[in-house]
């Protein structure tokens, strides 16, 4: 596995922007989502990172506005301050950190000068619950031959004694995992879809293609973290995403075939009016 960008990679690069007004037409909260993790500052300090630099910036600019940032699906996604012309990604500089989050606050802009489509609030939510099925685990033996690895890590021995644990309470290890995905239809056309966990980039792509139009908010960590939601494509390539569901304390990684779970999710979201 190797940290470094990789530019030929499924990128969720749209800017979905909706601004709230009151019954006089006043501007009350602008809502974006960039997504990207807001990862760009390495090290342990504690910032709201770019979505914080871009957020004073929209509100210094737009004056008592108070502006909104929703994480989109940037569960493999790093700005690209910290990547261009690298082989590898580089440590992020608080320079770094105002430099994107200037990037994304321009960007905003721009979409709120060009003009926004009117539209009436309809609000409706929903949530659907589904399985999710994972690969078949390494069985006791597995576990016990993790345990003794001397080039196992000190998580994946962890995880390994919890798994032991769990089998050893008579328990079976689950074969699924549940999966949240929330719509919130705003209005006519707008619509804001979470999904549980940490979702690649793909997969905002396929939320965005299941509607024909309008504006859609296509959002990870929605309602909890189960784990990196990786594509059918990324388990056979590889990589720290689809590798680390240890991590997360499930029992083996996501199984094939994630894709049509989640179409059929936001099948059932349709059907339910988020349109």
């Amino acid at each position: 596995i190797v940290w470094r960008p990789s530019p030929d990679a499924d990128v969720c690069d749209t800017l979905p922007v909706c601004a709230l007004k009151d019954s006089a037409g006043n501007m009350v909260c602008v809502l974006f989502s960039v997504a990207c993790h807001p990862s760009t500052v390495h090290g342990r300090e504690i910032s709201a990172d770019y979505p914080g630099v871009a957020m004073d910036l929209l509100d210094s600019h737009l004056g008592r506005t108070c502006s909104l940032f929703l994480q989109g699906t940037g569960g493999d996604a790093k700005p690209s301050v910290i990547g261009e012309g690298e082989t590898h990604w580089r440590r992020g500089t608080w320079e770094d950190m105002d430099r994107a989050g200037n990037i994304v606050a321009e960007e905003v802009l721009g979409v709120l000068k060009e003009g926004l489509s009117s539209v009436e609030p309809g609000l409706r939510t929903r949530t659907i619950e589904a399985p999710w099925p994972l690969e078949a685990n390494i069985g006791r033996a597995g576990y016990e031959a993790v345990l003794v690895d001397p080039e196992s890590i000190l998580t994946r021995r962890l995880w390994a004694e919890e798994k032991l644990a769990w089998l050893d309470s008579g328990h079976e290890l689950p074969t699924t995992v549940p999966v949240t995905t929330h719509g919130i239809r705003l209005g006519d056309g707008l619509r804001i879809v979470g999904l549980e966990g940490e979702a690649v980039a793909a997969f905002g792509l396929q939320i965005q293609d299941h509607y024909d139009g309008g504006v859609t908010f296509p959002l990870g960590y929605t309602d909890g973290v189960q784990m990196y939601w990786v594509t059918s494509k990324m388990l056979d390539e590889g990589g720290y995403e689809a590798i680390s569901s240890h991590e997360y304390h499930q029992p083996a990684p996501l199984a094939r075939g994630m894709e049509t779970v989640l179409d059929d999710s936001l099948k059932w979201l349709v059907e339910q009016g988020i349109d």
